[in-house]
């Protein structure tokens, strides 16, 4: 596996591994306590997240098609 594509795997890794951590926050008191504004910023954190884990996701699997084109 090239260099560059091992990278995107661990970044893809590392994020799906804070968002489970963000989303578990989220289902805590603490979380509920939090001021609205910071509650409304971790909700958009969290679907940011979703959506970049998902990009990372498509260019894994564009890699593996070029791969294969190969």
């Amino acid at each position: 596996m090239s260099t560059h594509i091992e990278r995107v795997v661990e970044e893809s890794t590392q994020l799906v591994m804070r968002s489970i951590a963000l989303l578990k926050f989220m289902d805590t008191a603490a979380f509920q306590e939090l001021p609205a504004h910071h509650k409304m910023l971790l909700r958009q954190q969290a679907d940011i997240m979703t959506k970049y884990a998902d990009i990372l996701t498509l260019r894994l699997a564009f890699f593996k098609l070029e791969e294969n084109a190969r």
